[in-house]
């Protein structure tokens, strides 16, 4: 797809700037990322592990390390790791922490991740304030919102990123999920529409399309949605 395809392109970008500087600190924490989420975890260790032993305080390659631990199955570790990166941020004087966005970003994730919402939430409410337009962010705390049944909250946080040049599925998915929570069946149709048109082999697209319109009383066309992914014509997605 064109996301991995660009997430391939980061990662070379960034394998060009460790080879001409291999002390290339956000280089290597960027690259880690990106091949998590592409599931090229024995790749991302091999970054974390250089991290870790050039700075083992480090609360961003803590951070990744336990991404990495629970792609591989092992929660009790990750949560550990999560933990002890909380507590390193913790230690440092607040005004710093404000001060620096990228430990704002991690303490936010981590918090997120922990379930810890209230934290997570001030940490990334304080970072949004600086970087309006990260996504990431934003759809971190429309998460959380959601997780609250405070869907206006999710909608007012996800609404600037969302227009019609969106072609990111899952952030459609969680607008319109958001949208049909909120009684706003219409427009949560037209948003699912957009985003199946752009992954149809995600099942789960169908499914709260399906979902959507059987609370609208559009029963047959639930059906015949739901149907098509009963049959198979849909690859179920991992």
């Amino acid at each position: 797809s064109a996301m991995v395809n660009s997430f391939a392109g980061a990662v070379a970008s960034y394998s060009k700037a460790i080879e001409i500087q291999p002390v290339e600190i956000d280089a290597r924490r960027n690259r880690a990322a990106i091949l998590i989420d592409l599931d090229r975890i024995e790749e991302a260790q091999k970054d974390i592990d250089y991290l870790l032993e050039l700075l083992p305080r480090d609360p961003q390659s803590i951070y990744l390390h336990a991404l990495v631990l629970r792609r591989q199955g092992d929660v009790e570790a990750a949560r550990a790791e999560l933990w002890h990166a909380d507590s390193i941020i913790r230690s440092y004087d607040v005004t710093s922490t404000r001060a620096h966005l990228p430990t704002l970003l991690v303490a936010g994730a981590i918090n997120f991740t922990l379930g810890e919402s209230d934290v997570a939430l001030s940490y990334l409410g304080q970072y949004l304030q600086r970087e309006p337009g990260h996504a990431g962010v934003r759809r971190m705390m429309a998460t959380l919102y959601a997780r609250r049944d405070q869907q206006e909250r999710a909608l007012q946080v996800l609404r600037p990123i969302v227009g019609p040049d969106t072609h990111d599925p899952r952030l459609l998915a969680q607008y319109g999920t958001a949208l049909m929570r909120s009684g706003r069946h219409s427009e949560a149709s037209q948003v699912f529409e957009r985003a199946i048109a752009l992954a149809p082999e995600v099942p789960q697209l169908h499914t709260r399309l399906a979902l959507n319109e059987i609370a609208v009383g559009n029963s047959e066309r639930a059906i015949l949605g739901l149907e098509s992914v009963l049959d198979g014509e849909v690859d179920t997605m991992e």
